[in-house]
């Protein structure tokens, strides 16, 4: 029943406008091809790709894609010092670490739940349970 609309809403349009549905399907293309090269990770692989963009098929486009992304890794390992798998000896290389900023009072925004000091957590509190109503140990 639905292909049978979807046929006769076809045709009907067809008849309207002939160059309508061929539009639409171009247009459903290019929209394809748009949300694909922006889904690309590598910014030289995209930019690569986006310029091909207008004259190929997303059939072609993904093609090229695979081709510039095998090109990128092989460049990666091919420079001076990338012999193998890279940093095969299991430290982490100074680039490859995000950079953290650490705040000064870090210690004196936790506060412990189990006597409500500053500095620590419950995990690691010597202290006896203090009452959070008159702040007394022992009740």
């Amino acid at each position: 029943m639905g292909t049978e609309l979807r046929r006769e809403a076809r045709t009907r349009l067809e008849r309207l406008n002939p160059n309508f549905v061929e539009g639409g399907i171009s247009l459903i293309g290019e929209f394809l091809k748009g949300n694909f090269v922006a889904g690309l990770k590598d910014d030289k692989v995209k930019y690569i790709v986006k310029a091909r963009s207008e004259d190929d098929s997303l059939a072609q486009l993904i093609e090229t894609a695979l081709q510039e992304e095998s090109e990128v890794r092989s460049q990666k390992y091919r420079q001076p010092g990338n012999y193998g798998w890279p940093n095969y000896s299991g430290t982490i290389k100074k680039e490859n670490t995000p950079h953290i900023k650490r705040e000064v009072n870090v210690a004196s925004n936790t506060v412990c739940y189990k006597c409500q000091g500053h500095g620590h957590i419950a995990k690691h509190c010597n202290n006896k349970p203090l009452c959070t109503k008159c702040k007394r140990q022992g009740h």
